[in-house]
């Protein structure tokens, strides 16, 4: 499976960073799954578990902001 670089990243710090297959993000749009070549999207997110590579890495995460483009995807969580 292909592999794309993956951002969390707080107003403090980046609190993860790395080369993924997947992510599950929840959004005010519901639960977004995301995979190499997702279209580019920009959405709000809500607070939950962002889940990364089917369960290999768990993140509980506070409302803020996801944006997919061909090079990268971050999710900037608010504090």
């Amino acid at each position: 499976m292909k592999t794309f670089l993956f951002e969390l990243i707080s107003s403090e710090k980046i609190i993860y960073s790395g080369l993924i297959s997947e992510v599950l993000i929840p959004t005010k749009l519901g639960l977004v799954g995301i995979r190499s070549g997702h279209a580019d999207m920009v959405c709000q997110t809500v607070a939950g578990k962002i889940v990364v590579n089917n369960n290999e890495k768990e993140f509980e995460v506070g409302e803020g902001f996801l944006e997919v483009t061909l090079a990268k995807t971050t999710v900037l969580i608010l504090l």
